[in-house]
This record gives C-alpha cells, structure tokens and sequence, in this order.
C-alpha cells in the first residue's frame, strides 16, 4: 500500500462516523448510500458513482446524487445509464491508463479512488465535486475519499468471506436435511409398489391392472428422481442408459408436450436444426435437462416472448443453443445458476433443475453454460459429444 494518510481532527471525525455507520451485514447500496451521504457535504459533491467487479468480473454501477439519491445500473443495451452516472463514467474512461495506474488523483473537478485491498482490485469510487481554489481543502478532501475507499475495500472483503462461509454452512445443513428426507422416502415408496403389484396380481379387473400399471410408472419416476436427488446432494455419478438418439426427435418431444400450456401463456417456441444430428445418450435424461431450461425459460416470461432452440454440429460435437427474450439474470447471481438451491425468478422452485442438468450433461461428456443481459434475455449453450458414426461423416 502507498504512504500514510495525513487527516486533520474534522476529517478523522468525518471517518469515525462512516465507520460506525456501515458495516458487512449491509448491502453494497446501502453502504455506498450511507457513505456519499457523509462525504458529498464536506466535499461538495454533485454526483459520485462506485464501479464494482462482481465474482465472475463483470461490473456494476451504484450511482448517487443530490437530486436522484442511489441508483444501481449494470452495463446492458437496454436500460440506459442515468445521465448523471454516465458523465462520471465517461470521463473516467477517457483519462490516460499512465493516470488511472495510480490509485488515488484528482482530474479537473473529479476525486478518484481504487477499491483495492491488498492483493484483490474491486473496483474504483469518484465523486463530480465543486471547484476548490485551496490545495490545502484539496489535500484534505482527497485523503478522506481516500480512507474511504480503503475501508470499503476492507469491508468487501469481509463480506464475501463471510457470505462464501454462510453459504457453505447453509449447503452442509440443506444436504444433511434433504439426504435424511431422500433416504426416508425409499421404504415408503417401495411398499407402495409392492402393495400395486400385489393389487394387479390378485385382480382379475382389466380396468384395475391398467391403473396399477400407471401409478407403478409414476412410482419408478418417483424413484428414479429420488435416486437423482441423492446423486446431487452426495455428489455421486449418475446411472445413464445410452443409446444412439436424434437430438431433433428428443426436442422436438419435450416442445410439443409443453407447447399448448407455453402458447396459452403467450410464450412462442420455435425450433431451428436438422434431423440428422445423432448423440449417444440417455434420452430420459436429456428430456429432462431441455425440460428444466424450457422452464426457467417461461419463468423469465411473466408477460410473454419468445424462445428459439437452434441445433448445429461441428467437427465432434452437437451445439444446442437455447434462448428467451425474458429479463435476463443479474450479473451479482451469475455465478451461482448452476449451484443448488438457487431458485432466483422462480416460484414454488427447490433450485436443484439446473444443477442436475449440468451433471447430467457432464456425465455424458459435454459441457453447459450460459450469457445473459438484463432486460434482453438469457442463452443456454451445451455441448454433446456426437455420436462415432456422426462424427465420423
């Protein structure tokens, strides 16, 4: 870190007071809020931004003014960057690179800090000021902003700590809870199979053989989701049954049984890709990873849109690209989709659908990810390996 900062008492009172009134329980708006709050009075600030990288590195946002309050925006083509932010912005991003290696400098009219704890850069704060003629206010101002910015990065610091330990216990104990629950699940599932079995066996009813059959074949389901729930939380491989299959056909499935209810909610499914694209896999299970994105999909369409499934293949792999026209998923939860128990913009969700897509897609050799935007939508892009006599062509 650079030299020592030099306070005089008003300024090291104007810190102990920011320092008391922020703290790593709060959320980043609300700290920033609090802060130039304090600060634009002794600064005559105008109009201040902090840019913050998220965990995946992408940045955002928190603007505050004198007329507007805090605003959040993350960079997007469609929600537009409030006037007063974007001014800031652009005049950050015009000074030298020689300029912006320095941590803390004022340009004409502008304070600027790094965010930076010792080895992690997270972001930079800058504050459109009233001139001053005296270098000593000058001085004095920059080396609050300076403190400031050192202690939000210590704060940061502190907070994705203590979020990543809170996160892990909360994993430990769901896993815990739901490995009970899934183990206790087995015996009754299993009497009530026996049970059915027995009721077809003693029944001369063709009628009563026909629905035990069918609850029977509700009951498999039943289990092998709750074999499927087990393989996630314990973090075990799962069982896959392949056999050479069209990605069209399997797709194609999964569209028309869900089209009638997706077209009745104003959601329009279209499909563009051939049908001679041939994988080695689990049909059922690979209905069920385009099942669950298809929902997430709708979920992301309260009011309607649209979801296009293009299909292509290269040299080795099928390239499945799924996308909606929907809200599109803030950046802060990116890197948490494919975790467990993630269930944001979802009702009546338990946040396992895309973690087991994702292990389904991983045992079958391929890969899954995914880019959003704000406002614009959400693309899902998985990789399968093609079947030998595919990839041979």
């Amino acid at each position: 870190m650079d030299e020592k900062i030099q306070l005089d008492s008003k300024g090291a009172q104007l810190l102990v007071t920011i320092y008391e009134e922020i703290n790593i329980y709060m959320d980043l708006q609300r700290i920033f809020e609090v802060v130039f709050s304090k600060l634009f009075p002794v600064v005559k600030g105008e109009s201040g931004i902090v840019q913050i990288n998220s965990v995946d590195k992408l940045e955002n946002y928190y603007g505050y003014s004198n007329k507007a309050g805090i605003e959040f925006w993350e960079p997007n083509e469609v929600y537009p960057c409030p006037d007063f932010m974007n001014t800031i912005i652009t005049t950050i991003a015009d000074i030298s690179t020689e300029q912006k290696s320095k941590s803390f400098f004022i340009v004409p009219n502008i304070f600027y800090a790094e965010i930076r704890s010792d080895d992690q850069k997270y972001g930079y704060m800058a504050i459109l000021f009233e001139p001053v003629k005296n270098q000593s206010a000058h001085d004095r101002i920059l080396g609050i902003f300076r403190a400031v910015a050192r202690q939000i990065a210590v704060i940061i610091d502190k907070k994705r700590a203590l979020e990543k330990k809170e996160y892990l216990q909360k994993i430990s104990l769901l896993r815990s809870m739901l490995s009970s629950l899934s183990h206790d699940m087995k015996n009754p599932l299993s009497g009530i199979s026996g049970f059915v079995q027995l009721i077809a066996q003693k029944s001369e009813d063709d009628s009563i053989k026909k629905y035990c059959g069918i609850i029977l074949d509700s009951l498999t389901q039943l289990e092998e989701i709750n074999s499927e729930f087990r393989n996630v939380i314990n973090n075990s491989s799962l069982t896959l049954r392949k056999s050479e299959i069209s990605l069209y056909s399997c797709i194609n499935d999964v569209c028309e049984k869900l089209s009638g209810m997706y077209t009745h909610e104003g959601v329009d499914i279209s499909i563009d890709m051939s049908s001679d694209i041939q994988v080695k896999a689990d049909n059922e299970k690979l209905i069920k990873v385009f099942k669950s994105i298809l929902r997430n999909a709708k979920e992301a369409l309260p009011d309607g849109g649209k979801i296009e499934i293009r299909c292509k293949k290269n040299d080795s792999d099928a390239v499945i690209e799924i996308s909606d026209t929907g809200k599109g998923i803030p950046s802060l939860l990116k890197d948490k989709v494919f975790e467990p128990f993630c269930t944001y913009g979802k009702e009546n969700a338990a946040g396992l659908g895309l973690t087991v897509a994702r292990s389904i897609i991983e045992e079958h050799g391929g890969t899954i990810s995914f880019s959003s935007m704000l406002g614009k939508g959400t693309a899902f892009t998985i990789h399968l390996p093609l079947a030998k006599k595919e990839a041979e062509r």
